[in-house]
């Protein structure tokens, strides 16, 4: 059952309850490749989004999936399936990105050996005494996957038993009721999380962008907000509250649930499309940054809102450059009025902040103000997690009987003396809104 609100309606500062991260924390909570406890607690607990399912065509080339520091290998099978293993053959390591992907298996062209979508090595060409007996002895790590949402997930935990799969109302939609982008980025995967869940930047990092917006859009731009946090047993809501006039006030309700999703509310609470960030770490310092716009009624929407000209999906937000030349900013376009110089899209906004604050950024050095409370809210549920986890506990936010099919963002116009929480519990919609013939069978 979710906990009480923790509800923060005046100066963090005053409370003193700024949660500045030691180095050592900030390690703790950044670290995935290895033996690092946050690897291994993402790895064991969640269910991770390795690659856009539209990607792996059936009998076509394998691709290669880099999470945590290591590689992978994807491929569709003859029969549809999704096969996930180590990238590297277990005879003399020859890269399975260059096997041949017939018959619902890969067949290494170095020897010829053969593995089917399931993981079993079928074949070893070069074993002449017994073959069947040592075949059954070799092992090929492979691992669960689900396709949904369009995207293939993977589990890549220890033992038999997979994490609880995030059933998300999106995860039971397909075709193009679901859009699904990425971007690879570097940096390290909290930077790419944190900027999912700060609100507190939309008005001004995206003011270029807003200002021509009218409606909701234009009051989120116009009236800074003040905010409060309600835990969950998924991990917690975050409120952005605007005060209107006439006894009216502006909510935005976004939702972060552990460990890496943010759903954020819509500019325009009337309509049925809706947006997810993520961001998942490849390695330490490399990011996958996922875009998703879902809508259970009609088509999402591929340029997010933001009236992209065109749309790469494996390559939504490309950056041009690095510090020699700030990423790309155009400087003669701010002088012309442009806020940030950087005319593409606010996700493009987005990414170049966070990369510009290096590999991994050192949290022992900020100075945290008022509105970076739903940011603290994250690394104080990563950091539990991370160390219910070490401690042989379940970590928050990964227990049993979560419903996500109940979580989504929303907002909008209410009167000032009444309680959001109970205004605004999820939406137009809500659980079991879905049209039956959107949802996807596994």
């Amino acid at each position: 059952s979710r906990t009480p609100c923790l509800i923060y309606q005046y100066s963090a500062w005053q409370r003193g309850i700024w949660f500045m991260l030691s180095k050592e924390d900030n390690e703790l909570l950044t670290r995935i490749e290895g033996d690092a406890p946050m690897g291994r607690m993402l790895r064991q607990h969640h269910w991770i989004p390795a690659v856009r399912a539209g990607r792996l065509e059936a009998d076509g080339k394998p691709l290669q999936v880099r999470l945590f520091g290591r590689n992978y290998v994807a491929f569709r099978s003859t029969d549809g399936r999704v096969g996930f293993f180590d990238e590297y053959c277990p005879h003399r390591r020859a890269s399975l990105l260059l096997a041949r992907n017939e018959d619902n298996a890969l067949r290494c062209i170095f020897h010829g050996w053969k593995f089917g979508v399931s993981g079993e090595t079928l074949e070893v060409p070069t074993q002449l005494n017994r073959p069947d007996e040592f075949r059954k002895q070799v092992k090929l790590r492979h691992f669960p996957t689900r396709e949904a949402g369009g995207i293939v997930w993977v589990w890549l935990g220890e033992g038999d038993t997979p994490a609880q799969f995030p059933d998300f109302e999106f995860t039971r939609l397909q075709g193009e009721h679901v859009v699904v982008a990425s971007q690879l980025i570097d940096c390290n995967w909290v930077q790419g999380l944190e900027a999912t869940i700060d609100g507190a930047h939309v008005g001004i990092l995206h003011q270029s962008f807003l200002g021509k917006m009218v409606g909701f859009a234009k009051l989120t731009a116009e009236a800074p907000p003040r905010y409060e946090i309600g835990r969950t047993d998924y991990g917690f809501r975050a409120a952005a509250i605007r005060d209107l006039d006439e006894g009216k006030r502006y909510v935005r309700i976004n939702e972060f649930v552990m460990p890496w999703y943010g759903f954020t509310s819509p500019n325009d609470p009337t309509k049925t499309d809706r947006t997810l960030f993520l961001a998942v770490p490849v390695d330490d310092t490399h990011t996958m940054q996922w875009f998703l716009r879902f809508n259970w009624v009609g088509p999402g929407d591929k340029t997010f809102g933001f009236g992209l000209k065109s749309f790469d999906p494996d390559n939504f937000t490309p950056i041009t450059g690095g510090p020699e030349n700030a990423w790309g900013q155009d400087r003669e376009l701010m002088k012309q009025g442009h806020f940030t110089g950087f005319p593409q899209n606010v996700l493009t906004e987005d990414l170049v902040v966070q990369v510009s604050m290096g590999p991994i950024t050192d949290r022992s050095e900020e100075y945290l103000s008022d509105s970076d409370v739903a940011v603290q809210h994250a690394r104080r549920a990563l950091l539990q997690a991370v160390r219910d986890f070490v401690a042989g506990k379940q970590p928050f936010g990964a227990g049993p009987g979560i419903d996500y099919t109940a979580i989504r963002a929303t907002g909008g116009v209410m009167d000032a003396d009444k309680d959001w929480r109970e205004v605004l519990k999820g939406g137009e919609g809500g659980t079991g809104a879905i049209p039956e013939a959107l949802v996807s069978i596994d």
